[in-house]
């Protein structure tokens, strides 16, 4: 009964944000995040029709997948974010997800937060060894902190390339590469942006001016 709910719940948030005007959503499979656990052979212990080999584990997925769909119609784009490192076939994710009618797959991992430091493309090779036979767009993220290394995923054949942290540092980091202003992101790559929210209220180790959203929630900053 509670994963019928969900379920529901999940379509009708897809359903509001429709609503509101928006072009698309992403259904997040990632990260250790619920769908992502339903996934992930070491955290799905169930001995159920959800649990066990891969059909079995996606099966909560696609049943939201479908669900969205039927609630938002074929013109509403669905995009998944998923991890290359956790499900045991992302070959066989992928041609669930493509089966299932999304639009497109965020291709991120488990292990992005375990890489402080490191700026070149973290999945690009697992992507690459999973996409024989797979039509559906597949968007490399992660390590992505210039114009160089997004160039890389592009010239590798993926259609497109997504940024994270280095929008979080600046959110016009793409703009300035398309005016030819910069070309390598301020961010430092330090994972601080994972907790420095919930100390002082920015986005980003590097930002100065608070976010009132966050000082809303996590009260002001004050100054040593």
């Amino acid at each position: 009964g509670e994963l019928d709910r969900l379920v529901e719940q999940f379509a009708e948030g897809a359903r509001i944000c429709q609503e509101s005007g928006l072009d698309g959503v992403q259904v997040h499979n990632a990260h250790g995040y619920l769908l992502s656990s339903f996934l992930n052979p070491e955290e799905n212990h169930r001995t159920d029709e959800y649990g066990g080999s891969l059909e079995n584990r996606f099966r909560l997925l696609g049943r939201i997948l479908a669900s969205v769909r039927a609630a938002c119609g074929p013109d509403f784009a669905i995009l998944v974010k998923a991890d290359v490192n956790s499900c045991g076939d992302l070959h066989g994710l992928l041609e669930r997800y493509q089966r299932a009618g999304v639009d497109g797959v965020e291709l991120s991992g488990v292990d992005f937060s375990k890489r402080p430091g490191k700026k070149e493309p973290f999945y690009l090779r697992e992507a690459l060894s999973a996409r024989e036979g797979i039509q559906l767009p597949l968007i490399p993220v992660g390590g992505v902190f210039s114009r160089a290394a997004a160039e890389q995923v592009l010239e590798a054949g993926f259609p497109f390339v997504s940024f994270s942290r280095s929008l979080i540092c600046q959110p016009d980091f793409v703009a300035r590469m398309k005016a030819g202003t910069q070309d390598e992101s301020c961010c430092a790559a330090c994972n601080g942006c994972y907790q420095i929210y919930r100390r002082r209220p920015v986005r980003c180790v590097q930002h100065a001016v608070p976010v009132p959203q966050l000082e809303r929630v996590y009260g002001p900053y004050s100054k040593p």
